[in-house]
């Protein structure tokens, strides 16, 4: 077999020649912005955020007692102070809470509004064992040493016991009071049957 035939290398054209640019034209003048005027202003006070809401160390039903009569309210004592809201609407703030005072199953407490009576009432029902409680609560607060252990927790304590004593008061009631008026109901059918059969 015959050898294979070499090519010469192929070469390639030269480059064309390199020319300069045409000059530039010339840029336009620069103008100076106009000045910058500022308006005066006057700095407004800032306003305030929303209140911060804080969770009340003590929600309890109470009896406010308003003339002859108990009326329901509802109380809140937090760190600010204390919020009673329902028959009356007021809000004492720990600065201004002058006096508490414990009278039987009663707290007083003064304030520059007045005073106002009220009792610790879980369920509805006054509790004179909680009175002394709520009052070194109120006290507490009063004093800026409102923790959750110390009064706040006897307060708990006693208020969970009082309502579990409440609960065994009412179990044998129930049971009792439906057995009697179904053994009225028998008493007085058994006397109603024979009079219809004759």
């Amino acid at each position: 077999m015959p050898a294979p035939a070499v090519s010469a290398p192929a070469f390639a054209a030269p480059p064309p020649p390199v020319t300069s640019a045409p000059p530039a034209a010339p840029a336009p003048p620069v103008t100076p912005a106009p000045p910058v005027t500022l308006k005066p202003f006057t700095l407004a006070p800032a306003k305030p955020g929303p209140p911060a809401f804080q969770i009340p160390a003590v929600r309890q039903t109470i009896l406010v007692k308003e003339g002859w009569r108990d009326r329901d309210a509802f109380c809140e004592v937090d760190s600010s102070g204390v919020h009673i809201s329902g028959a009356i609407e007021r809000f004492i703030p720990w600065p201004d809470l002058r006096s508490i005072t414990v009278k039987g199953d009663r707290i007083a407490i003064v304030s520059p509004t007045g005073e106002i009576d009220l009792a610790f009432a879980p369920d509805g029902v006054s509790e004179p064992a909680l009175a002394p409680l709520f009052a070194r609560v109120l006290e507490e607060g009063r004093s800026g040493e409102l923790e959750p252990t110390g009064a706040l927790h006897e307060l708990t304590r006693g208020t969970d016991k009082t309502v579990e004593t409440f609960t065994d008061a009412d179990d044998p009631v129930v049971p009792i009071v439906v057995g009697g008026f179904a053994l009225v109901a028998a008493i007085m059918l058994g006397g109603a049957i024979p009079m219809i059969v004759v």
